[in-house]
């Protein structure tokens, strides 16, 4: 392999990220993937307490759409600020 290529392949040569937008990058990443996980805990909420109410205890379940708003907010929020905070740079 010819020097030209080598200079081409290798990322070297390519400006590297500044802490802005490092920073921008873990607060964007951790924001999506809490809010992800907050979905997933208000299914799985729904889920068991349809289970529970039907089945354990033969009442009629009611759909309780706050937890689908307040889970993701609530996750996004308070994790993606915890992971931010952890992954700062400390001088």
């Amino acid at each position: 392999m010819n020097q030209a290529w080598r200079y081409r392949l290798s990322s070297s040569h390519l400006p590297h990220p500044g802490r802005r937008q490092l920073r921008t990058g873990h607060l964007a990443e951790f924001t999506a993937l809490d809010g992800l996980a907050g979905l997933l805990a208000a299914t799985g909420t729904e889920c068991l307490a349809w289970v529970l109410y039907s089945e354990v205890l033969h009442l009629e379940h009611s759909f309780q759409w706050r937890i689908w708003i307040i889970a993701p907010i609530a996750g996004a929020l308070l994790i993606g600020v915890a992971g931010y905070w952890g992954t700062r740079t400390r001088n």
